[in-house]
């Protein structure tokens, strides 16, 4: 990691950002937490300059958005993670139907209509799992050892002491993306395990940027 850099919200005019950082020559440009939009348009903005490098959209996919503002052209090989595209990707039956479901009532596939559904399974399973409403009993059954919850992508378990001294990410098959021709195409599919040193990573590194 070579730098990381804070944008102020609302920020439009990237190109003195992004001229600093290709002077670093990188080899990727990592959103972080970039809302997609604003990505997108650092991403048009870095092509215009001449960055012929990588981008990678760690904060979830909207692919969309990403031809809307960036354009193809720009848009070109962004990797990201997640899938909009549910009922393509589907590896499980339950995935399958409720994208199905959502796209047959609301004619489109909404990138994060899986995770909403989800949500509520879990909830449902860790109150009956606690017999109680109470939510920290709830939340303190979520994070017993070893409890496991079934979703939509199957059996998920709640992760992240090794990294944050508490359980408190759910932890399933996180399936990674790139746009190929103005579409989004599934390159790889990765674990919480896979992922933790690149979030120790961006942890450091955020770590020196605040105490520089």
């Amino acid at each position: 990691i070579l730098d990381l850099i804070f944008i102020p919200e609302g920020t439009k005019d990237f190109y003195p950002i992004i001229t600093k950082a290709i002077a670093l020559k990188p080899d990727a440009f990592f959103a972080s937490r970039t809302p997609p939009g604003d990505f997108a348009l650092i991403q048009k903005q870095a092509r215009e300059l001449g960055y012929e490098g990588v981008f990678v959209a760690d904060h979830g996919s909207d692919t969309a958005m990403v031809l809307k503002v960036a354009g193809p052209k720009a848009a070109e090989g962004l990797i990201q993670s997640g899938a909009s595209d549910y009922i393509g990707f589907a590896y499980t039956p339950e995935m399958r139907e409720v994208g199905e479901r959502y796209l047959k009532k609301y004619g489109t596939q909404d990138a994060w209509s899986l995770e909403y559904y989800n949500d509520m399974l879990f909830i449902k399973q860790g109150i009956e799992a606690a017999n109680s409403i109470d939510t920290t009993k709830v939340v303190e059954t979520w994070r017993s050892p070893g409890f496991t919850m079934t979703g939509l992508y199957g059996k998920v378990r709640w992760v992240g002491k090794e990294v944050y001294g508490i359980n408190s990410i759910l932890s399933t098959p996180l399936p990674i993306n790139q746009i190929k021709n103005g579409k989004e195409v599934v390159v790889t599919v990765v674990t919480w395990e896979e992922m933790v040193p690149f979030i120790r990573a961006v942890l450091d590194a955020e770590k020196k940027g605040k105490s520089s």
